[in-house]
């Protein structure tokens, strides 16, 4: 899976045992979260695991307004395909935060 955070920029990362029914972490990991991931990388591997997960901030009124929803795609669609991994931008992450829950 793919997160955008404020701190680290784009990362790719890994939730293991999250497709699990009994998964703590599976309903958490919906697109469209805000939530506090705590996160480890091997020094010897590219992709961050998530070891942990709180929900901070479901953006409820993106998944309830098909148009929001559908801006907050094409927004995930740009980050994914134009940042590179592990590129902080701030005024970016505010700017879609303040976007998103508007």
């Amino acid at each position: 899976m793919t997160l955008f955070t404020r701190d680290l920029g784009l990362l790719h990362c890994i939730a293991k045992g999250s497709r699990k029914l009994k998964s703590r972490t599976c309903s958490l990991l919906e697109p469209y979260y805000k939530n506090h991931f705590v996160l480890y990388r091997s020094p010897n591997r590219e992709l961050y695991t998530i070891t942990q997960v709180t929900a901070r901030n479901p953006f409820n009124r993106v998944r309830e307004d098909l148009g929001k929803y559908s801006f907050a795609c094409a927004v995930t669609e740009i980050l994914v395909n134009y940042l590179e991994p592990e590129s902080r931008d701030v005024a970016l992450f505010d700017l879609i935060e303040h976007t998103v829950t508007r």
